[in-house]
């Protein structure tokens, strides 16, 4: 019977190149003489131009980097030493943890693994430490610290640097015979988690300045670590209750400045209403020439009057409508006034508001009321305000085209009134902030077309009160259709 061949070992380069390892051999006057797939495809290196060449001369970017040091004391004592590197240059850039050992013959053998993907995690999740609140720190089975956040940094008032690789117990003397070091021998030695609220923590004053925490009262949780080791999560109470103090007094503030802005708005809104009321009834008694025929240049500049009384009665309307909304006390509802409504008076009603605006400026204007409009209950006063806001705002951003509203059955359900233009439409840079106080759009033309830019916000907000829905779709510079849905019945009406 024939013996089987023994199967031939694969040479030692062949087994080096199959490994993750980037390794590279290099001679006592630092002539490379050995590198492996790995390191010349990791590095974007052809090999045959790395053999035979330094190590210096290989790598230029080397000259003065801090793990030159390490490579030149492994070479002369011959202990091993490991490092993460940064590296990078015209073909690549990455992270990497090294290990270089000096083997008999003086040849100096280094070895790295590319951890650029888990050095980018770990970064991520210390940021993500960093972020919370509380203290955390975590212990090995020695009582080594090996982690320590940013907020026990700010909470302990001790530097990373200071704890991170110390004995939690020299590092915190003061800690020594209190409830945490109960707490954390118990989670250590039991491996089961525990919790200890409100520890009153006192330091001897013969402490050594620096060496514990602040004196103070702290809540504090320890959890066991897989393979051995405890994580403790601590927070300042006196601190937590400080913090919580100066937001319940900066909300004070607000509320309060708020409260005086809201004040002022209704006050100055109601006092400029009278005077403009009686210049706007002197500019109808001109224009209807009472006191004789005007000029044509007479007549222009009495056009111009009643469009700018026009344009500060909208804004006073809408000041005294945002003031009347902002003054409710935080949580309380509008108040409404519920009844059957009348779609198709209000949308007369609406037209012959808003039709002069629209003929004024040669667009076509129209309502209509679609068969088999349902009959629901709601505040008719409100809901005029809103439908008066949107096809106000439809007209003036609007110069050429039409304007039309009508009412149809919603989808789901109630009853539908959609207001449409052919106008400048909305930029999708302007959408996110369309609903807010203040808030006109398109910039350039706030001087011609007038308004404090509330109508949106007060529409959306009369709307939410009345159990409805406020949207829009819009294509800049074809045009936008808002669209408002409302409930058979408001909610909790009547």
């Amino acid at each position: 019977m024939t013996a089987p061949i023994a199967p031939t070992a694969p040479p030692p380069a062949a087994i080096l190149d199959t490994l993750d390892l980037a390794v590279l051999a290099v001679a006592p006057d630092w002539v490379i003489t050995y590198a492996n797939d790995t390191w010349a495809r990791q590095r974007g290196r052809p090999l045959d131009s790395l053999i035979g060449r330094t190590l210096w001369d290989a790598f230029p970017r080397l000259q003065g980097a801090p793990e030159v040091a390490v490579l030149h004391a492994t070479m002369v004592d011959g202990q091993t030493r490991d490092y993460r590197v940064h590296f990078a240059d015209q073909t690549v850039d990455g992270i990497w943890d090294v290990i270089c050992t000096r083997e008999p013959g003086g040849q100096l053998v280094i070895t790295s693994r590319n951890v650029t993907q888990q050095a980018r995690l770990e970064h991520v999740h210390d940021r993500l430490l960093d972020s919370i609140g509380e203290g955390l720190f975590v212990c090995n089975t020695d009582w080594r610290i090996e982690y320590w956040n940013a907020a026990a940094e700010r909470i302990t008032r001790r530097r990373r640097a200071s704890v991170v690789g110390h004995n939690l117990w020299a590092a915190f003397p003061g800690l020594v015979g209190t409830s945490f070091e109960r707490l954390y021998r118990q989670t250590m030695h039991e491996r089961v988690a525990g919790t200890a609220h409100a520890i009153e923590y006192r330091p001897a004053l013969s402490r050594t300045p620096g060496r514990h925490a602040p004196e103070g009262v702290y809540d504090a949780r320890s959890y066991p670590v897989e393979g051995g080791g405890i994580l403790v999560i601590f927070a300042d109470v006196g601190d937590r209750e400080r913090q919580s103090q100066l937001l319940r007094s900066l909300f004070e503030e607000a509320r309060a400045a708020n409260e005086a802005k809201t004040a002022i708005l209704a006050t100055l809104s109601h006092e400029l209403r009278t005077p403009l009321a009686a210049i706007a009834g002197y500019g109808e008694l001109l224009e209807d020439e009472v006191d004789g025929p005007l000029l044509p240049t007479q007549r222009d500049t009495v056009a111009r009057l009643r469009t700018v009384t026009q344009h500060l009665t909208v804004m006073i309307e809408e000041l005294l409508a945002f003031a009347a909304i902002e003054a409710r006390t935080p949580g309380a509802r509008i108040a409404l006034h519920v009844e059957p409504l009348e779609m198709g008076e209000i949308l007369e009603q609406l037209a012959a508001l808003v039709e002069p605006l629209a003929r004024g400026k040669g667009l076509a204007f129209g309502v209509a009321l679609e068969d088999g409009t349902p009959s629901i209950r709601s505040d008719a006063g409100k809901v005029q305000q809103v439908l008066l806001n949107l096809a106000s705002n439809a007209i003036k951003y609007t110069e050429a085209g039409e304007v039309r509203v009508s009412a149809a059955p919603a989808p789901g359900g109630g009853l539908r009134v959609a207001i449409m233009d052919t106008g400048v439409g909305i930029a999708e840079a302007d959408r996110t902030r369309l609903f807010r106080p203040f808030g006109q759009l398109h910039e350039p033309m706030r001087r011609s077309q007038g308004g404090a830019g509330l109508g949106l916000y007060i529409s959306r907000r009369l709307v939410d009160a009345l159990g409805g829905e406020i949207a829009f779709d819009s294509t800049p510079g074809m045009g936008t259709t808002f669209w408002i849905t409302l409930p058979a019945e408001p909610p909790l009406a009547g």
